[in-house]
């Protein structure tokens, strides 16, 4: 904490302590103790007697002290109550006053009375939980049915047999489980742990649970109080109070949550704030997921792509694609197999994209120029990109040069973008512009898109109701005469699940959601009036939660039809086989797996009807540098053989594209509003 009073003004001073007399209070057993040894502090049988040093706390001259409460044994601190700074540690409540507000406050106000600063301790009783992300993690508050609070220094809770434990900071829900001695990321998202190459199956599926230990664990350690895990997770009181009224969805993509406009609010106002004593930005998902993994002791056997083999149908080798990665596993090179064909890219030391490059004539079509383009990157001190310079054919020729800059509000969310050609395009006279506006909780509220010469100026907003989820988005060129063009409104059940989806457009769509009990999804109808199209797909699951049977039929002016989907599953839950008939009975699609004796797929058959049309096989060696898969298509395609080796984690969270978008290669991968697309609010 600063030593001057220039940290907040004398008023917000006085108004935080409320006087020269600074009253201390316990609630339950434990004592009040004064770490600095400046002869302040309350212990228990001082306040039972209502002592002056309790009851009174004479404040004289400069106020420096640090409160710390001590439970006494059976009994645990839960939280601080009253006048305390936001920014102080767990257990700690800590002062740091110039004397000339404590003089002036004791002159004028010398009689007034003021609350207490008071620690609340309660009784241990039932079971003692831990919650951890590798490290313990601190100031996660916690509820069962007998029990609630905060979780301690040790990540400690407590819980009675066989109740359920809600986890929170603030209003945002981290997840309920089963009282347990340990509770980490994998149990909050009922999630199994993930390994291997499976990381990338897992990362690539939306509603995978995965993704929500990925998000839990980014959420965590950016709301880390020093930016350092490995010394334990520290979420002081005042930096969860910021998402008081704040629900953030950590089930969602890890994409899209990383470029939460709510997220990104509450880590910046904590720095602003000065509630971290470290400031940093948002920790990167590949971070997170390497610090979890290993403070956890548990081996993530990350692998990358490193081969990429074509065979035609006579099993002759048609082409050898390479992938090269740095120590971090950030993809460096990309060689095609083809003549002066490749692909390279640099980052910074945070890991931002710096620069990419493409060599290849055969792309010469795609990039619209010459057979080489590049892309540059710069960043501000929070790694928000705010400038590119994309040079069609490296030539650095004007006419060949887009540049584009990005500039953010206090809270680190984009506030405007525009795009001119040319290095030394005229900024008063852009291509396009782009510009952001959010409410007071960190939500997209309005969005507005120019191009140069277009009559049009497009126009969005949304509304949200009390939880954060968008109820309502209009968008329109011209809102105030002539109204929206499209108005799309939600509906929501208790738990949050969107239930009725409505478009006024000219496609006047219609769709609606019913779920089970478990909250997992049982029926998906959609309608769209003016094109006579309809849809309903429905959902049946067995006792484990795995579906078992999908019915889905579909009717319009050009096609309809209906099929029937089956499913099973081996004793440790793996999908052995799935079977889709057609509306008349006869078979359509028939997949099957394969599995070792821990459980990893070794071998997918895919049938056409009844015609085997594709053959995937998985090798695993025992030491999982190497991961070998090979799709052997049957018919005129041949075989294609894909090598894994292992690598770092930064990959994983990289979109690599088809050729026909390499193009799309040249922007950082992250950040939804650098390709100018809208923010994802459908409520999937």
């Amino acid at each position: 904490m600063k030593s001057s009073i220039s940290r907040a003004s004398v008023l917000l001073v006085i108004f935080a302590l409320q006087a020269c007399k600074h009253p201390l209070a316990i609630e339950g057993e434990g004592d009040i103790v004064d770490l600095n040894g400046s002869g302040h502090g309350c212990t228990l049988e001082q306040f039972q007697a209502q002592d002056g040093a309790c009851k009174r706390n004479e404040v004289k001259g400069e106020y420096i002290v640090t409160y710390r409460a001590e439970p006494r044994p059976g009994w645990r601190f839960v939280r601080w109550h009253g006048p305390c700074p936001p920014d102080s540690d767990f257990q700690q409540c800590r002062f740091h006053i110039a004397k000339a507000a404590v003089d002036w406050w004791d002159a004028t106000h010398p009689d007034t009375d003021i609350p207490p600063s008071r620690a609340e301790f309660q009784p241990i009783t039932g079971e003692t939980g831990y919650l951890l992300a590798g490290a313990p993690v601190t100031g996660v508050a916690y509820e069962t049915p007998t029990q609630q609070g905060v979780t301690g220094e040790d990540g400690g809770f407590q819980y009675e047999e066989g109740e359920t434990i809600i986890f929170r900071i603030g209003d945002t829900l981290l997840g309920e489980v089963n009282g347990r001695e340990q509770v980490t990321p994998f149990e909050l998202a009922g999630s199994a742990v993930v390994t291997g190459i499976d990381i990338y199956s897992a990362l690539e599926d939306e509603q995978d649970p995965f993704q929500t230990v990925v998000n839990i664990a980014v959420l965590m350690q950016s709301l880390d109080r020093d930016a350092n895990p490995d010394n334990g997770i520290q979420i002081s009181q005042g930096v969860a109070a910021l998402f008081q009224g704040v629900r953030l969805d950590v089930s969602q993509y890890w994409e899209s949550f990383q470029n939460e406009s709510v997220l990104r609010r509450a880590v910046a106002q904590a720095n602003m704030r000065q509630l971290f004593s470290t400031a940093h930005p948002i920790v990167k998902p590949a971070a997170a997921a390497e610090h979890l993994y290993g403070s956890l002791g548990i081996a993530a056997n990350t692998v990358g792509l490193t081969l990429l083999q074509f065979r035609n149908e006579n099993e002759n080798l048609a082409r050898t694609e390479r992938f090269r990665y740095d120590a971090g596993g950030n993809i460096i090179r990309h060689d095609d197999g083809t003549a002066d064909a490749f692909e390279s890219w640099q980052y910074d030391a945070n890991g931002n994209l710096i620069r990419y490059e493409l060599d290849a004539v055969k792309y010469e079509n795609i990039i619209g120029g010459g057979a080489r383009f590049a892309a540059s990157f710069y960043y501000n001190a929070n790694d928000n990109v705010i400038r590119s310079e994309i040079d069609g054919d490296l030539d650095g020729s004007a006419d060949d040069v887009q540049v584009v800059t990005w500039k953010y509000d206090r809270n680190q969310n984009p506030r405007y973008v525009d795009r001119h050609n040319g290095i030394d395009g005229d900024p008063a006279n852009p291509d396009f512009i782009g510009a952001w506006q959010y409410d007071t909780k960190g939500n997209l509220r309005l969005r507005r898109e120019e191009f140069n010469g277009a009559d049009c100026r497009y126009v969005h907003f949304w509304d949200y109701d009390p939880r954060g989820k968008v109820i309502r988005h209009r968008s329109g060129c011209d809102l105030v005469n002539d109204g929206p063009d499209t108005v799309e409104t939600w509906e929501y059940d208790p738990h949050g699940n969107a239930i009725r989806h409505e478009t006024d457009s000219p496609l006047n769509m219609i769709e609606t959601w019913q779920y089970n009990a478990q909250g997992k999804l049982t029926r998906h109808e959609t309608g769209f009036e003016q094109m006579g199209w309809y849809s309903l797909t429905t959902w049946r699951y067995n006792a484990s939660g795995n579906v078992e049977q999908i019915n889905a039929e579909w009717s319009g002016v050009r096609s309809s039809g209906r099929y029937i989907e089956f499913w099973r599953y081996g004793t440790n839950g793996n999908a052995i086989r799935r079977e889709r008939k057609r509306e008349d009975g006869t078979l359509d699609e028939l997949e099957t797996w394969q599995y070792d004796a821990t459980g990893k797929v070794t071998r997918r058959e895919l049938r056409d009807g009844n015609t085997l049309a594709q053959v995937e096989t998985w090798k695993y060696p025992s030491d999982v540098a190497v991961t070998r898969t090979e799709s052997h298509y049957i018919g005129a395609e041949g075989t294609t053989l894909y090598q894994y080796q292992a690598t770092g984690w930064a990959h994983l969270f990289t979109h690599y594209q088809s050729e026909a978008a390499k193009i799309r290669f040249a922007y950082p991968i992250s950040p939804w509003w650098l390709s100018y697309a809208l923010p994802k609010t459908e409520p999937i």
